[in-house]
């Protein structure tokens, strides 16, 4: 299974980004990507996916699984895709902070990985923090590091890119 970026630049957010992605890969997004016909444009791609949503947004439990997971009914607010549910696999965690102090943030997923044998809730909860930590080091990068207007090019080949030195 390889990762995929689900975010995509411009226009409807994902859409563009379906073109992306294809079978053997996991598609993770934030809450601004949920949405039914959405999910549906992903899933017909083969890719399986991790979605964010948000916390208090609780789907129905149609089957318990072991691992505190549950399968639930996935349904868009309108339009004919409300009366055909997507069958989800939803889990709930929490997450505290690095030093352990203060009140945990609670988090929601939905995954098309339904096994819960192969994809156990505690994996799947961890590659979500893991994407997290992505965004925050391009989060830190775009707006405390580069400095206000600077473009981070690449264009001299014997240099390393900007972005790289960065990281360093």
């Amino acid at each position: 299974m390889r990762n995929s970026p689900a975010a995509a630049p411009g226009g409807h957010p994902g859409r563009p980004a379906t073109r992306s992605v294809g079978p053997g890969q996991v598609a993770l997004a934030d809450r601004e990507f949920f949405g039914v016909p959405l999910w549906r444009a992903f899933t017909a791609t083969g890719v399986d996916l991790l979605w964010r949503v948000p916390a208090n947004r609780i789907l129905p439990v149609v089957t318990q699984l072991r691992d505190g997971a549950w399968l639930s009914r996935m349904r868009a607010g309108s339009g004919p895709a409300r009366d055909e549910p997507v069958v989800v696999r939803d889990l709930a965690y929490q997450l505290k902070d690095r030093a352990g102090e203060g009140a945990a943030d609670s988090y929601r997923l939905v995954t098309a990985l339904r096994d819960a044998r192969l994809y156990p809730a505690r994996q799947l909860a961890a590659l979500h923090r893991e994407r997290r930590e992505v965004e925050s080091v391009f989060t830190e990068i775009k707006t405390h590091q580069r400095g206000a207007r600077a473009v981070l090019s690449s264009k001299i080949p014997t240099r390393r890119p900007i972005s790289q030195r960065h990281c360093l």
